[in-house]
């Protein structure tokens, strides 16, 4: 490989970064570099990140306290065990083995795996309806005058049947939703202006 070239490395499960070419573990100090590096076996240049995350040692988890008479109450799933939590859905004691952390709420391995009401915490994806009602706004524009006809008024629609939907999960203004609802009045207004005018003429 010439001078001037280079490949990137690969980063495994283990945190080690690898040569690309003969995938050989590179020493730490020669990752997070702003410029290539030679790898020590082969040659080739390599650039090689690494998250510092990915170096930090793993926690070791929690066992659970061992219940040490008959008065103190045991986990649900683990009778020898010391409860140190309630579910706060089913609210089933929990040793510190079964305790599930999401936020600030605790959640029993039973409930964590069939999500049920009341665990909005627990969402990872959501419907973008401001950006659908955007699109319907916009796109027929794009295409043409004649699709917005039908693309305006249901942007309006949309917008006040899901106005009060929240946005998505990384957050947001609704914005979106406010621009796609002026949008839509302003082509129904164009349009019914443009046919008044020809049923006047």
């Amino acid at each position: 490989m010439s001078a001037g070239s280079y490949v990137s490395a690969q980063a495994t499960a283990s945190a080690a970064a690898r040569c690309g070419k003969c995938y050989a573990l590179l020493p730490g100090d020669l990752c997070n570099r702003d410029e290539p590096i030679p790898c020590p076996s082969c040659g080739t240049l390599q650039m090689a990140w690494v998250f510092p995350a990915a170096a930090r040692p793993h926690e070791a988890g929690r066992s659970g306290r061992t219940l040490l008479s008959d008065d103190q109450a045991g986990c649900f799933y683990h009778p020898n065990k010391q409860a140190s939590v309630p579910c706060d859905r089913c609210g089933r004691f929990l040793c510190d083995l079964c305790d599930v952390r999401v936020g600030q709420r605790h959640y029993c391995p039973q409930c964590l795996d069939q999500p049920k009401e009341g665990m909005v915490n627990l969402q990872n994806s959501r419907v973008l309806y401001d950006k659908i009602c955007l699109s319907l706004a916009v796109v027929p524009l794009v295409l043409g005058l004649f699709p917005s006809l039908l693309g305006a008024p249901a942007a309006v629609v949309m917008c006040f049947i899901f106005w009060r939907r929240p946005p998505s999960l990384l957050g947001g203004s609704g914005l979106r939703r406010l621009l796609a609802l002026i949008l839509g009045v302003v082509q129904i207004f164009c349009w019914t202006w443009f046919f008044y005018s020809k049923a006047g003429a």
